[in-house]
């Protein structure tokens, strides 16, 4: 990939958490970029629709080139430009074990505390997202740390945020946010600290790195977390 500093337009929302991988990403490799905010809380406009005929964000444009799906911009854009990933594949590996693991495990259960309908839905929620904490992205964050030897606060021991700080951070952020405001039981943050103490130390050192936070809005986010919960209760 070429030294010249990239022209990017990345097509987002700072309330969606899936936007929000590609802001840190582009904010830990210090990339300079130009945005366009997509609403999301009304039908797309058509030519939105031909950058993105899902509708979702976040989209980019890399140098002319147009990309889609977080997942997909995050890892193109640590493959172009060094920063967010070990140089050993064992390593890179292992930190792709720890976004799988959240990913394909941990996500689905993470939303259902959040909207749950009852108290005891949300307690049951809590418990399975637990669970599946401790089953999955614990030994995950283990096994990465293990493997590079290193001593760092971030994933794999690392000195620095990496790919996987990128993939889980916005949802880090929000699991404090939305337990602080009372969105999920009291008892979850404490289970997770007793249960998976090496997820819950990551979890907290991710909340307050600046990368991470680029654009997070706690109040906003809050707000529009309480919108959606009391549009879902008031159908129930």
């Amino acid at each position: 990939m070429s030294s010249q500093t990239p022209e990017i337009l990345l097509y987002t929302n700072h309330g969606c958490p899936f936007a929000g991988r590609v802001h840190i990403a582009l904010s830990a490799l210090n990339l300079p970029y130009s945005e366009e905010i997509i609403p999301l809380d009304k039908p797309r406009t058509e030519e939105y629709l031909k950058i993105n005929p899902r509708g979702k964000v976040p989209a980019i444009k890399y140098n002319g080139s147009l990309l889609t799906e977080s997942g997909i911009i995050a890892n193109f854009l640590a493959d172009a430009h060094p920063g967010l990933l070990p140089s050993s594949p064992i390593e890179r590996a292992r930190l792709n074990f720890i976004s799988d693991a959240w990913g394909n495990f941990a996500l689905g259960p993470f939303f259902k505390i959040f909207f749950a309908k009852t108290e005891q839905d949300a307690e049951a929620a809590a418990k399975d997202f637990v669970d599946i904490v401790v089953k999955e992205v614990e030994p995950a964050i283990i096994e990465a740390k293990k493997e590079s030897g290193k001593d760092g606060l971030w994933a794999g021991g690392n000195d620095n945020i990496t790919i996987a700080e990128v993939f889980v951070g916005p949802f880090l952020l929000r699991l404090f946010s939305y337990t602080d405001a009372g969105f999920a039981p009291s008892s979850l943050l404490s289970d997770l600290e007793k249960r998976a103490p090496n997820f819950y130390a990551w979890a907290q050192n991710a909340r307050t790195n600046a990368h991470v936070r680029a654009i997070y809005n706690e109040e906003t986010i809050i707000a529009s977390i309480k919108r959606r919960r009391d549009d879902i209760l008031a159908k129930a």
